[in-house]
């Protein structure tokens, strides 16, 4: 079980992440949690606030963003794809993870309009 003092507590009976068998499995970062209460964030503030909460889970898991296997992108509007999926191209850079983009027509939890999660290796045994 990881749990990462620098990333936003779960609101939950979850862990930020589990490591088994060399492998990190992060669980769904919401991201409206880049907002201030009642502002709902820009697209790219959500989905950048994603990356950058996975990121610090990883590293605390003993991996890193070019280490994930596969990334998950639930949207609100399909309409926002094009411009997390250009975040994602900033920052994964030549490494290029399996992906799913689910388009969620209900909406997300507390009205994010973007939710990650991902699986990825471990390079350090920290977990």
């Amino acid at each position: 079980m990881i749990l990462c003092p620098g990333a936003t507590p779960p609101h939950g009976h979850y862990a930020h992440a589990t490591v088994h068998d060399g492998t990190v499995y992060v669980s769904g970062i919401l991201g409206n949690g880049a907002g201030v209460a009642g502002v709902p964030p820009p697209i790219e503030a959500q989905a950048a606030y994603c990356l950058d909460q996975i990121a610090l889970i990883l590293a605390e898991a003993g991996s890193a963003l070019d280490h994930v296997l596969k990334l998950s992108v639930h949207v609100a509007d399909l309409g926002d794809w094009p411009r997390i999926d250009a975040l994602c191209g900033q920052r994964f850079g030549a490494h290029r993870p399996a992906r799913i983009v689910v388009p969620c027509a209900d909406g997300l939890r507390l009205g994010s309009r973007v939710e990650m999660d991902a699986i990825a290796a471990c390079v350090t045994d920290a977990g």
